[in-house]
């Protein structure tokens, strides 16, 4: 009896799906006419409207890049013994425009120099992935100083710092980066001659160049430092390197001692780039 029931159900389940299967097909279709009509009314034109928008923002994003790579404000940062790459503001998005543009105006110097200390950290592992990238054959060295930092020992890194900048200069362009024109207590950078016109290409990297010389690449025998204070405390690379200055192993000079590798990788791989060009150009 119980297997004649489940039969007759079965059965009458079997004849309502085929009564209802041509609706359900047909309403199947309409829906799908439907879907389609809303996708080509209302999807299709904000898909579109949003594509737009997306090629707005990325253009904007690239303009934004070259307007902070073209920052002024970084050739003023020389006189307080900074020489700063353009990646300091890279993780600085399109939100924070308001804070980049007040960096751009000098009575905000004091601003941006404590961006640049207080970012550091954050960015440290970046920095020094990328001194890595750009200084295969000094990677050895490279990780010493990342030690030495984790380490808060700032005494043995800084004239490390120094002794690879120079080291760094002379094996790329023959002209130590701390290397002087004349004599003179207020002499010019040799390495000022690598001029935006002719092997550079950013401005914010020749600017700073062309800047009077700071604390870190001021002669030693600058009349200031007959105040043996100001002599025992300086971030001179001549007076630490040998032995005149004895109080400079602070947190924030070691970090203008990594960042001025930072910036010399830029003026290398900036420099290998445009001589790449050249190259191209010429065949």
């Amino acid at each position: 009896m119980l297997n004649e029931n489940l039969f007759k159900h079965f059965e009458t389940m079997s004849n309502l799906n085929k009564r209802m299967h041509p609706s359900i097909i047909q309403a199947e279709k309409q829906i799908a006419i439907e879907a389609m009509s809303n996708i080509d009314k209302y999807i299709y034109p904000a898909i579109v409207q949003a594509e737009k928008q997306i090629a707005i923002y990325e253009q904007v994003k690239i303009s934004f890049k070259k307007y902070k790579n073209g920052l002024a404000n970084f050739k003023l940062l020389v006189s307080r013994d900074w020489y700063i790459s353009t990646r300091v503001i890279d993780n600085l998005e399109i939100s924070n425009i308001t804070e980049v543009f007040e960096f751009t105006k000098k009575s905000n110097l004091d601003k941006f120099e404590q961006y640049i200390i207080s970012s550091f950290d954050s960015r440290k592992e970046d920095v020094f992935s990328y001194l890595n990238e750009t200084l295969k054959n000094r990677e050895h060295i490279i990780k010493e100083i990342d030690k030495l930092y984790t380490a808060n020992l700032f005494f043995g890194l800084i004239p490390l710092c120094f002794n690879q900048a120079d080291g760094i200069s002379n094996e790329n362009w023959g002209v130590g980066f701390f290397d002087s024109e004349g004599k003179k207590e207020n002499y010019d950078l040799k390495i000022k001659k690598l001029d935006t016109r002719k092997k550079l290409i950013s401005k914010s990297i020749s600017s700073q160049l062309a800047q009077p010389k700071n604390e870190l690449t001021r002669s030693s025998s600058d009349a200031k430092y007959n105040d043996v204070k100001i002599k025992e405390c300086s971030i001179n690379r001549h007076l630490i390197i040998h032995g005149h200055s004895v109080y400079y192993g602070n947190k924030v000079n070691a970090i203008k001692a990594i960042l001025l590798l930072e910036f010399i990788c830029d003026l290398i791989n900036e420099s290998f780039e445009l001589k790449t060009q050249k190259i191209a150009n010429t065949k």
